[in-house]
């Protein structure tokens, strides 16, 4: 019964999207055009497979003038019309096909819906692709393709209808230049952006510093930089790792491999294959690197990808080793490509590229947060202008929360249609305000600098950062050579933070960050580690007195209680 009452309804209305259905001898096909109109049709089709668009227009337009309603000539010119990016006479095109043959070809509402999206003309495309979804029965890939662009559609006339505050601001000319600039990578500071610029197929890594207020003349970094493209990387919190994607290196796992190259004080190492438990004989690129060192996302289209590139995981196990990579799941992950994943310092906020999530046609830009129970939440489109009918690319976002940074194509920075044609885009570095609802959580940063009491000499130093009031590491580190280090340190929450050597006494600060703290001042520190005092016993020729009290900072009471709370242990152990 339910076959027979769905099959009256489909009856019902052919009628109405075929209005002349009765009439289907007044149009000519190939099989019944002239032979003079025939040839020029296929000269017209010979035209088109060769790449020659205006020869074949020309040749289609005669079959046209031959036999005025030769439906095979019109379907042929709308298609050469859509493929050249005249979308304005494709969509008439189609629309005039319609008009007299409205019965021949389902998939001329598709193409006409087509033509209308890529024009912005949302509710003709939705209204001409509800028709094919309805007239085409059968499930083809046509139906499909048409099914994720009606999609679009809708999401993209409800987004234009709402835009959402961009106000983009160029980077400026120390950066951008005629040539491409994309895949910016910025350090916990705000005062060292790395990006990649591409001159004639050639992608390179360019550093451009910020000083006086703007960023200065990028140079290229000569020690990375090869006769083969590197780029889609990111800077651990304190600049001094750079993971990064690189294709076709010699003894690579796959076609592009993950790489890590660490500052050293006369520059940037040599880059290193991350192995292959991390790379595969697939697509792995474009890492993005937590800002407490425990985790390393990125993209992939190895096996166990849910379709296309996929956004996988990796953690580092208490022994300091990248445990297996987990694939981020059916929330996050689509049939489509998902790709450019960035995780801001709170630990929770993810940003990434997807073309199977709903948005405006390309890939767009979304916003994951993590939820309590360690999974991630529904990704939420960041919204128009923002996202476009372009692909959108990489972008990363400053430590207060506020500032965000990525590329787009310069003449079209605003928003407004881009060209069909990549060889005519320039990609330029912008930044811009983020709005309230796509903040992540706010943070800052300890820098500090730790050395002997005595000598003032830079000290190598174990340094742990407990989260409060668990005592829950949240980060385990080392200083470097000259004593320093960079810790990110998500506002809201208290810190406790150990640093420790053999032969020095024990060092405590306490970082109380609740969202009341004003603005996101970093904390810079001098730490001064003093050496356990020589007893007279020990040895009677040299004593070393204490220059100053030892001090915990990492002891918590009970209001009005001498009993020591659980926060105080991890300090006093």
């Amino acid at each position: 019964m339910f076959m027979k009452i769905s099959s009256l309804v489909i009856a019902l209305l052919i009628p109405f999207f075929f209005p002349i259905l009765a009439k289907a001898q007044d149009y000519t096909t190939r099989k019944t055009a002239s032979k003079k109109a025939k040839s020029y049709f296929e000269k017209a089709r010979k035209k088109n497979r060769e790449g020659a668009f205006s020869e074949a227009l020309e040749q289609a337009e005669k079959a046209i003038e031959k036999e005025p309603l030769f439906v095979d000539a019109y379907m042929l010119k709308g298609g050469i019309l859509y493929d050249i990016g005249n979308l304005a006479e494709a969509e008439k095109t189609f629309e005039e096909i319609i008009s007299f043959a409205a019965d021949y070809s389902k998939t001329t509402y598709y193409k006409l819906g087509l033509t209308e999206l890529k024009q912005k003309k949302y509710t003709e495309a939705i209204t001409h692709l509800e028709q094919f979804m309805i007239v085409q029965q059968r499930n083809t890939k046509t139906k499909a393709n048409a099914k994720r662009h009606l999609i679009t559609a809708k999401f993209a006339a409800e987004a234009t209808k709402n835009p959402v505050p961009f106000t983009p601001q160029s980077l400026g000319a120390g950066i951008n230049t005629p040539a491409q600039e994309y895949l910016p990578a910025i350090n916990a500071e705000g005062n060292e952006l790395i990006f990649t610029r591409r001159i004639n197929r050639q992608e390179d890594f360019f550093v451009s510093q910020f000083q006086d207020g703007a960023w200065q003349e990028a140079v290229p970094i000569s020690t990375l930089n090869s006769p083969l493209s590197e780029g889609a990387h990111t800077l651990s919190a304190d600049g001094r790792m750079l993971f990064f994607t690189g294709c076709n290196y010699p003894k690579g796992q796959g076609s592009c491999d993950l790489y890590l190259s660490v500052k050293e004080e006369d520059g940037w190492g040599a880059p290193m294959n991350l192995g292959p438990g991390i790379n595969t004989d697939s697509w792995d690129g474009q890492p993005a690197f937590s800002a407490d060192g425990s985790q390393l996302f990125f993209s992939s289209d190895r096996p166990g990808s849910i379709g296309g590139r996929d956004l996988w995981k990796m953690q580092k196990n208490a022994a300091g080793k990248w445990t297996r990579p987990q694939n981020l799941g059916a929330t996050i992950n689509t049939g489509g490509h998902e790709e450019t994943p960035f995780i801001h310092p709170d630990g929770q906020t993810l940003y990434f590229t997807s073309k199977g999530h709903p948005g405006m046609g390309g890939a767009d830009l979304f916003i994951s947060r993590l939820q309590e129970d360690g999974s991630w939440g529904t990704p939420q489109n960041l919204g128009y202008p923002i996202n476009t009918e372009a692909n959108e690319g990489t972008m990363v976002v400053g430590l207060d929360g506020q500032k965000a940074y990525f590329a787009r194509d310069a003449a079209n920075a605003l928003g407004n249609s881009v060209t069909e044609d990549r060889q005519q885009v320039s990609e330029d570095l912008f930044q811009f305000d983020l709005y309230e609802a796509i903040r992540p959580h706010p943070a800052t940063y300890v820098k500090a600098k730790v050395v002997d009491a005595l000598t003032r000499r830079p000290i190598v130093a174990k340094v742990v950062f407990d989260a409060l009031p668990n005592n829950e590491e949240l980060v385990a580190t080392s200083t470097y050579k000259d004593g320093t280090f960079l810790t990110c340190l998500p506002l809201g929450a208290s810190y406790a933070l150990h640093v420790e050597r053999e032969g020095y006494l024990f060092h405590s600060e306490n970082f109380s960050l609740d969202s009341t703290r004003a603005g996101h001042e970093p904390f810079l520190l001098t730490i001064e580690l003093q050496r356990v005092p020589k007893t007279i016993a020990a040895d009677t020729s040299e004593t070393t007195p204490l220059s100053k009290p030892i001090i915990l900072k990492n002891i918590f009471f009970d209001t009005g209680s001498a009993t020591l709370l659980p926060s105080s242990f991890a300090e006093l152990d």
